[in-house]
């Protein structure tokens, strides 16, 4: 299995280097590749903070798996809908039938159209909401045209981390 990095208590990197690509957004020069973020809070209600390209697929999932299972998960945060964020949701929630996905309302319309997540498995939050973990709390924080229109951090309370 590659390697993961817990980076604080029960907080776990998960995503994969990618060494390969060599331009971002068509414009930015990548001489030593790029890296796909993704993180697992194990927390009594285990969340994933975005995914991966779908192209490393086999990878992100035997990470999730060996940590955490990727059933047992409950919710997904989408921060970003572009693929190098969200491009393995539709893979996530085929392998997870429970989990909901938790983005923002302008991200909802993106997961339905883009990974045909239905209205039914999607929380849409607001700017400052808080979902509980069961023993930790994570809040979120709009980002509009950060990037793009749906943008948003994810902040663990406890372990003042801003994903």
């Amino acid at each position: 299995m590659k390697e993961t990095l817990e980076i604080a208590n029960g907080v776990y990197y998960v995503g994969v280097k990618d060494y390969n690509r060599r331009v971002f957004d068509a414009l930015i020069p990548l001489p030593r590749g790029t890296s796909y973020n993704s993180y697992l809070i194990k927390a009594k209600e285990p969340v994933l903070i975005d995914t991966v390209n779908a192209d490393f697929k086999e990878e992100w999932a035997e990470k999730v798996d060996v940590l955490a299972g990727i059933s047992e998960i409950k919710y997904l945060v989408m921060n970003h809908a572009e693929p190098d964020h969200a491009g393995l949701i539709p893979f996530f929630m085929k392998e997870n039938k429970k989990a909901k996905l938790i983005t923002s309302l302008r991200g909802k319309k993106m997961a339905q159209e883009f990974y045909q997540v239905p209205e039914e498995r999607i929380i849409a939050v607001s700017d400052g909401e808080e979902i509980s973990l069961g023993d930790r709390k994570i809040r979120f924080i709009e980002a509009p045209m950060l990037h793009w229109p749906e943008t948003m951090f994810t902040y663990l309370k406890e372990d003042k981390i801003l994903f």
